[in-house]
């Protein structure tokens, strides 16, 4: 079985979307949406509504009741029963919402990313101190040798990704020009912006930027210019500085609530 086909490998996301796509087709068979959310024991149509949109979790005695509707159908499109990928996501904590999810290049920093980390966590820190919640991956992976396998990475910030208020990319230099892999910070940010929230970028300069991005914050027909913020800087500390004297104000979105 490949990585891609194991659920316990997947992120809560993931086994969320596949609970809707079973979802959808279970509805299909009982002929609406209703008629399956009494299937599984709903008195409202809204309850069905928000197990197919992934906002709450499908509890395992009401996916028992629908696999066992679903069995002289012909059962569940895919290999997992739903029992199965309920039982995932009651295996994981529930995920909390944070206010800011901080993405910076790690593996792409190569040699610098030691002194990276400590200016971002100058960032982490800042914003703590204004009491708002942040996840840094970086912030117990002082060095390189202690990054995470890149399955338990991977769930762990698409799963922040899609429980933060805001996105904020911190780039302390050109990862163009470093050594090292191409950074998954660019899919981070790409996740960020088709979700919606609020992003801030801190960079150096608009040159290190791909092309849309730099296209996204100079027109203001953009679709994406109400959410995306982009601030430059000529020192890599002035980022942490600006949080500290300024608030809220410099990171999108973060005022309000």
């Amino acid at each position: 079985m490949s990585r891609s086909d194991d659920p316990s490998l997947w992120s809560e996301q993931q086994i969320k979307k596949q609970i809707s796509l079973e979802l959808k087709h279970a509805a299909v068979k009982a002929g609406n949406q209703l008629r399956a959310g009494e299937v599984m024991g709903y008195s409202s149509p809204g309850s069905f509504s928000k197990l197919l949109k992934g906002t709450t979790r499908l509890k395992v005695e009401r996916a028992e009741l629908m696999d066992e509707f679903l069995e002289p159908h012909g059962g569940t499109q895919g290999p997992h029963s739903l029992v199965d990928l309920a039982a995932l996501l009651h295996r994981r904590p529930e995920p909390k919402a944070t206010d800011v999810m901080l993405a910076s290049p790690m593996s792409a920093a190569g040699d610098d990313y030691e002194g990276d980390q400590k200016l971002a966590m100058k960032l982490v820190n800042e914003l703590r101190r204004k009491n708002h919640t942040v996840y840094y991956a970086g912030e117990r992976l002082k060095r390189p040798s202690k990054f995470d396998a890149y399955d338990v990475a991977y769930k762990e910030n698409v799963d922040h990704i899609m429980n933060s208020r805001v996105f904020v990319l911190y780039l302390p230099r050109d990862i163009a020009e470093a050594v090292g892999p191409p950074s998954s910070v660019w899919i981070e940010l790409g996740m960020a912006l088709a979700r919606g929230i609020p992003v801030t970028i801190f960079a150096p300069e608009s040159t290190v930027l791909p092309y849309v991005v730099r296209r996204a914050v100079s027109d203001e027909a953009s679709p994406s210019r109400h959410v995306l913020d982009v601030r430059y800087f000529d020192d890599p500390k002035k980022p942490a500085a600006w949080i500290r004297t300024h608030g809220d104000t410099v990171i999108n979105g973060l005022s309000r609530r």
